[in-house]
């Protein structure tokens, strides 16, 4: 019972009317556009805008995720089941690095934030408005970090959402094309050896089923030796 409830966390569709290949490359469009946003870091080198660490780092991995965007997204649109598999796996690493950062710069913002609330900058001797109550600061800060959870936890479930999304296409695309974890190339292959990462430790999740030993010794006879990227009839 457990098992089926946690398989029925992966979605067929997207949104529950939209084909799932079509809603795979809608997410993966969606990310290029996201990662674009990370040129602006490197526009700040020539205007001079003063940029944290953190905030380097994060840009500098989207820019090195921004074409693994675009080879993520032909591999969905040709349907290349291997390929689409990498791209959900390296999908399912950013998710959980996006998650860390997003973490870390709301702690920082809020402490940011609540040290100016505590310790206000001063005129240099110009007059200054009236203090404000020390319940009307917590009052706003508090409406401004209950908005920020908000956001961030809906913003949060519709990354998973997308995850999920192309987890179940990767799974349909493997299973279709009947890719194993010892069926491919042969043995030393670059591909073959990815292909085995990918699929071992969870393969029935991916294939359906636990390939057995005497059909790890057949895959890679030399006169059964299959193509990495098994077409799709469709």
């Amino acid at each position: 019972m457990r098992m089926r409830f946690s398989l029925s966390l992966i979605p067929r569709t997207f949104c529950f009317v939209v084909p799932i290949q079509i809603g795979a490359e809608l997410i993966v469009s969606i990310c290029f556009i996201n990662k674009l946003s990370s040129i602006y870091a490197v526009q700040a080198i020539f205007t001079g805008k003063g940029l944290t660490t953190m905030q380097w780092v994060s840009n500098i991995i989207d820019l090195v995720f921004l074409p693994m965007t675009i080879w993520g997204y032909i591999s969905i649109s040709r349907r290349r089941s291997l390929r689409s598999l990498i791209f959900t796996h390296a999908y399912i690493i950013d998710t959980f690095v996006s998650l860390g950062f997003t973490i870390y710069f709301i702690v920082y913002w809020f402490a940011v934030a609540g040290k100016s609330v505590n310790n206000p900058p001063s005129n240099n001797g110009k007059i200054q408005p009236p203090p404000q109550k020390g319940s009307d600061k917590s009052m706003t800060v508090g409406q401004e970090l209950a908005m920020t959870i908000v956001a961030t936890t809906i913003f949060l479930i519709v990354r998973f959402y997308f995850m999920f999304v192309l987890v179940g296409y990767s799974r349909i695309m493997c299973r279709k094309t009947n890719l194993r974890p010892y069926n491919g190339q042969p043995r030393d292959s670059l591909g073959a050896k990815i292909q085995f990462i990918l699929l071992r430790p969870f393969e029935k999740f991916w294939t359906g089923q636990v390939s057995s030993t005497r059909s790890r010794a057949r895959s890679f006879g030399p006169a059964e030796v299959q193509r990495l990227e098994p077409e799709s009839p469709m």
